[in-house]
Order: structure tokens, then sequence, then C-alpha cells
């Protein structure tokens, strides 16, 4: 609970600011303003220092790697090199099958971006645009790095000794999606004239962050690291794709353009399998059968 205390009031307290006019969040456009980036990329630490005070304050320590601790070891043994590569590599691969879907389903490639004079400049480095993204999220994943030792190092561990998989990757989910909801409000992720806002906004990423959560917790177990959970959520910022490029968003329903539950089901899959593979997982270390 004093973790939980601690990365709340962290975030949601000086959210406030907003709250009352002091700054804006977000601009006419619906970008990021200066004071917005700055705090979005001071908040993302906030569940790393929520940590690191709990363990000091309740005596269990705050070691760098091994069991019980913030996992900051990186260790390829045993083939975990290959959850290190799809920590990088499946959020692109879902953003691309996710468009593929809108594309299909809505009838929204953009046939007329090939030969536009917006796409002229970028037509030789497209198929670059995943690589550029995946690499330059990965080397930029401090940000990644602050929440994923909250999240996944810290909370999961615990929560999933209380109450087994199931329970903790959804309770995990809700805690780390209401983490973000006073962000939400002020136009984080979705904006502030979609529609049902201001409740539809902070109940579609619950959804989202349950499913992403079994991810993440799972490539956190499978290395007993925090690198592969951290490198994924940068890149999943980052959004790389090739077929978004092309997505005519005007073509879409406004439900889907704004909350992209069709490029979120990929997500669900993936988030499902986690969660499957995490229970077998564990039947197998209760059997006595782990190697």
């Amino acid at each position: 609970m004093i973790f939980i205390f601690l990365a709340f009031s962290f975030v949601h307290i000086p959210c406030l600011l907003f709250t009352f006019g002091r700054f804006d969040y977000i601009d006419a456009e619906g970008s990021l303003t200066g004071i917005g980036n700055m705090f979005a990329a001071l908040f993302m630490l906030m569940p790393a220092v929520a940590a690191l005070i709990t363990g000091k304050a309740t005596g269990e320590g705050m070691k760098l790697t091994g069991k019980g601790s913030l996992m900051l070891g990186i260790d390829f043994s045993n083939k975990k090199w290959i959850f290190f590569l799809i920590a990088c590599l499946m959020p692109w691969i879902i953003n691309e099958i996710g468009a593929a879907a809108d594309m299909i389903i809505f009838d929204g490639f953009d046939r007329q971006m090939i030969n536009s004079d917006v796409f002229a400049p970028y037509k030789e480095i497209v198929p670059l645009f995943p690589a550029l993204s995946i690499s330059s999220a990965v080397i930029g994943s401090f940000g990644g790095l602050g929440e994923e030792l909250g999240w996944r190092t810290y909370m999961m561990p615990k929560l999933e000794k209380k109450t087994g998989i199931i329970p903790s990757v959804i309770t995990g989910g809700i805690i780390w999606s209401a983490w973000h909801w006073p962000l939400i409000h002020h136009g984080h992720s979705f904006g502030i004239d979609y529609p049902g806002y201001p409740w539809a906004g902070p109940l579609a990423f619950t959804a989202f962050c349950i499913f992403e959560n079994a991810f993440l917790t799972y490539l956190t177990k499978k290395t007993c690291s925090v690198w592969p959970a951290a490198f994924a959520h940068a890149v999943n910022n980052a959004r790389p794709s090739i077929l978004l490029f092309f997505l005519n968003k005007e073509k879409l329903p406004v439900i889907e353009s704004t909350f992209g539950f069709v490029q979120f089901f990929p997500s669900v899959i993936v988030g499902a399998i986690c969660v499957y593979l995490m229970i077998k997982d564990n039947r197998r270390v209760n059997n006595g059968t782990e190697s």
C-alpha cells in the first residue's frame, strides 16, 4: 500500500496544476505542450522512485539483481535472448497487424498517399521507419525503465504471490491504468474531444493495460530482468509501423480512430497467450519438472 500511495501521489498531486488551469497539458492541436512533455517524462520515473522509497521504509531493501530485486541484470543464457528480441519486435508486429486489419475492415488504405507530394521525400526510407523507431526507443528507454521498475519488478511479484496469476494481471493492469487517469483526463493518448469524454478514455486504457501487463510481466518473469519490459514499453510508445503511414483515419469510424479497438485486438491475443504460458510455467514449477 505504501508503494501504491507514493506512486499515485507523485503523479496525481502535480496533475492538480493542470486541473486548476495553471498549465496546459496539450495544445489546441492535441499535442503535448512543453510543460506537458516535461511532466510526462518525470512522471514515468515515479514508480521506480516509489519502489525505492518503499523498499527503504519497509526494510526489505532493494537489491539490483537476483531474486526479490529490481532485476537490473541482463542474462542471454538459456535462450533468454529470444525474449529480448520479442520485446523489441512484438509491439511493431502488433501495430502492423492492427493497421492491416483497419485497412481490410474499413477500407482504410490511403492509395493516394503513395503518389502524393507528402510521401515523396520519405519514399526511400519508409521501410526503415520501424527499425529507426525500435532502435531509438530502445536506446531512449529510460522512461520505460522507470515505470517497469515499479510496476513489473516491484508490484507484480507481490500481487502474484498474494492472488495468483490471473487476478494479479487484472488487478495490476487496473492499478497501472488508474495511475494514468489524471493524464488521460487532460488529453493524454485520446485528447479531450473524443466520444464519451471523460470516462471512455480511462475505460479503454484500462483494457489495454490489463493485456499489456500480461505481456510485460511474462517478459520479466522469463528473463528475470526488467530490461525486456522496458524495451517493449518504449517501443510500444514509439508506435513503429510502415502500414500506419498509409492508414487513412478519415475512413475509420470515430470510435475506431479514437480508441483503436481493432488495432488493439492483437494485443488481446498476445496477452491471453502470455497468461496461459505463465500459468503453464507455474504448474511446471509446482510439479517439480522445471529444469
